[in-house]
C-alpha cells in the first residue's frame, strides 16, 4: 500500500517500453514466409530519486500511517500538520512541497471541527507568495472556495473572490468560471443584490453552457421573481 501511495504522489514520472522488430535478410524461397525475429522488450529504466525526494516520500508515508491508525481525522490532522510543515520548511524545492501546502490547507478545512480557516488562509498566503505560478493554484483555490460555501462563510468567500473579479471586470483579465459565480453567490447570500446580479449576468454571458452559467441563470430568475412580489 505504501508503494502505491508513493507512486500516486509522483505520478508525473512516466516509463516507456519500446518494442522493436527486425527481419532476417536473404532470398525468400517460393511459398515460404520470411520469419520475423522480435526483440525482447527493453526493461524500464528505474526512477532515480534525489535524496530530498526520497526523504519527502518517507514523510508522506508516515502521514499515511498516522491517518490509518488514528482514532479520528482531527487527531490525525494534528499529528500530520508538523510533518507537512517539515516538508515545506526543509524541502521547499521538491515536488511534494507544493502538494504539502495543498494538503495542509485541506486538512484545516476538512478535518478540523470547526474548520481552522485562519490557519488555512495563513498557509494559502504563504503558498501563493512562494509559488505564484504553481500548477496547483487553481486546485487550492477551488478547495478554499468550496469549503467557504459549504460552511456558509460568505464574508470570507467574498474577500477571497473580490480581487480576481475586479481584475476580470476592470482589466478584462480572464477569470475562472468558479470565481465569477462564487463572487456573485457570496454577494447574493449577503444581500448585495446589485453586485450579485452583475456577476451572475457575466457568468451567463461568458459560460452559458457550463454548470456555473446555468446556476447563475437560475439565480437571476429567482431574483426576478422576488422583485416582482
Amino acid at each position: 500500500m505504501k508503494a502505491t501511495f508513493a507512486g500516486c504522489i509522483l505520478c508525473c514520472f512516466v516509463f516507456s517500453v519500446l518494442l522493436s522488430a527486425c527481419t532476417t535478410t536473404g532470398v525468400q524461397k517460393p511459398g515460404v514466409k520470411e520469419e520475423k525475429q522480435i526483440a525482447p522488450a527493453e526493461a524500464p529504466t528505474p526512477q532515480v530519486y534525489t535524496k530530498e525526494q526520497r526523504e519527502t516520500l518517507d514523510i508522506f508515508e508516515q502521514i499515511l500511517e498516522i491517518y490509518e491508525s488514528a482514532e479520528n481525522r482531527q487527531a490525525a490532522a494534528q499529528k500530520a500538520e508538523g510533518l507537512y510543515a517539515r516538508i515545506i520548511t526543509k524541502y521547499p524545492d521538491t515536488p511534494l512541497a507544493q502538494e504539502s501546502y495543498w494538503k495542509l490547507i485541506t486538512i484545516f478545512m476538512r478535518d478540523y471541527s470547526p474548520p481552522a480557516f485562519d490557519k488555512a488562509e495563513t498557509y494559502y498566503n504563504e503558498f501563493i507568495k512562494k509559488y505564484p505560478d504553481s500548477v496547483l493554484k487553481n486546485a487550492v483555490d477551488q478547495s478554499l472556495m468550496n469549503s467557504y460555501a459549504e460552511h456558509s462563510e460568505w464574508d470570507r468567500l467574498l474577500r477571497f473572490c473580490t480581487p480576481a473579479f475586479r481584475e476580470f471586470k476592470e482589466e478584462s483579465k480572464e477569470s475562472a468560471p468558479m470565481v465569477v459565480f462564487m463572487y456573485s453567490e457570496a454577494n447574493y447570500r449577503l444581500g448585495n443584490i446589485m453586485e450579485a446580479e452583475e456577476g451572475y449576468k457575466a457568468a451567463v454571458k461568458l459560460y452559458p453552457n457550463l454548470g456555473y452559467g446555468k446556476m447563475a441563470k437560475k439565480r437571476l430568475e429567482e431574483i426576478g421573481q422576488k422583485e416582482k412580489k
